[in-house]
């Protein structure tokens, strides 16, 4: 083989192996701590056997009478008694070209459960629900918090 050949194909190689390392961690950007619109709610994201997850990891008011908030609206009525504190809340999402999706997210206010998909706008997450079709949809902003530790001071 000539030098212009040999060259040729580490180039190739070398571009195909950036390509999917980079293509690789895209879809793990989502992992870690988030925050809510309203900075009512703390996350973290998680993986899990090439799935994607997320639990309630903060409240600004975690408490209720000196109780842990419960999750009282809740379907399933053997879980009404849970502390919301742990709760999870995405479930099941597959990282799919630009987007998570195929997953599902857990509304504590009405206790049900929706179809969800997630979109990184920037360096903020989309998170985005919906019964039926994507086009009835509501979308949550969740902004990036760099630890656990960097969660606003609590309402005790």
């Amino acid at each position: 083989m000539n030098k212009r050949k040999i060259k040729d194909l580490f180039l190739i190689c070398f571009t195909f192996m950036f390509s999917y390392s980079v293509l690789g961690q895209k879809a793990d950007d989502i992992l870690g701590f988030w925050i809510s619109e309203n900075a009512a709610t703390g996350f973290e994201i998680y993986k899990s056997q090439n799935k994607y997850f997320s639990k309630i990891v903060w409240l600004a008011q975690p408490n209720v009478n000196g109780k842990p908030k419960l999750d009282k609206n809740n379907v399933d009525i053997s879980k009404r008694d849970k502390p919301l504190l742990g709760t999870i809340i995405l479930s099941g999402l597959v990282f799919d070209k630009d987007e998570w999706n195929d997953g599902t997210i857990y509304n504590a206010k009405d206790g049900k459960t929706y179809k969800v998909y997630l979109q990184l706008d920037g360096k903020n997450l989309n998170v985005i629900g919906f019964k039926g079709s994507r086009w009835l949809s509501k979308i949550n902003t969740w902004y990036p918090v760099q630890d656990k530790s960097k969660f606003p001071e609590r309402d005790e």
